[in-house]
């Protein structure tokens, strides 16, 4: 019988849910003419009635506090093909602003 270590069940957890396939989105927000996107990975339906959406951001990212700021944030679902677009919004060396 092997060992298995807690170290190497760990490995086998994170290759196995780097396989889960889930809807990709990029999250847009713009406060006085400043804007900014990033790419998600879960967007969650909270309630119907009011609509209210649950995303997990950093509290100090740029997205956060521009959506905060406005009190309102664009969902942008992607499809398969829009692989490059979802790494390109990941990319935390991305211009700020408009630029992006």
């Amino acid at each position: 019988m092997s060992k298995v270590t807690l170290r190497s069940r760990w490995s086998a957890h994170d290759r196995a849910l780097r396989r889960l396939t889930t809807p990709v989105s990029v999250l847009t927000a713009d406060h006085e003419g400043r804007r900014h996107g990033t790419t998600v990975s879960t967007v969650t339906r909270i309630s119907h009635r009011p609509q209210v959406l649950g995303v997990c951001l950093k509290p100090d990212s740029v997205l956060a506090k521009l959506a905060t700021a406005e009190g309102r944030f664009a969902v942008n679902v992607l499809s398969g093909a829009q692989g490059p677009l979802a790494r390109h919004f990941a990319e935390s060396s991305r211009p700020d602003g408009a630029a992006q």
